[in-house]
């Protein structure tokens, strides 16, 4: 039976890859950003985020709270 503290160990492997992980994705989507160049302006924000919410009626996104999405869970990475 594995002990409590390889458990945790384990548990804060697995969330440290994920925050690198989540960071490579970040940086991937600043650079997607750079390269387009949108000026926040009101009707671009609100292009963005009405597509956003068709995609997540659609269930491709999940609205995590009011203007924040993200992909459901066990649903990334794939091509």
């Amino acid at each position: 039976m594995p002990s409590v503290m390889g458990l945790l160990e384990e548990r804060e492997r697995a969330a440290r890859q994920r925050v690198e992980a989540l960071q490579a994705e970040l940086r991937e989507a600043e650079a997607v950003w750079e390269r387009f160049v949108m000026e926040p302006v009101p009707a671009k924000v609100e292009g963005v985020r009405s597509k956003a919410k068709r995609l997540a009626a659609r269930g491709w996104l999940v609205e995590t709270s009011p203007g924040l999405f993200s992909v459901p869970v066990g649903q990334g990475g794939g091509s």
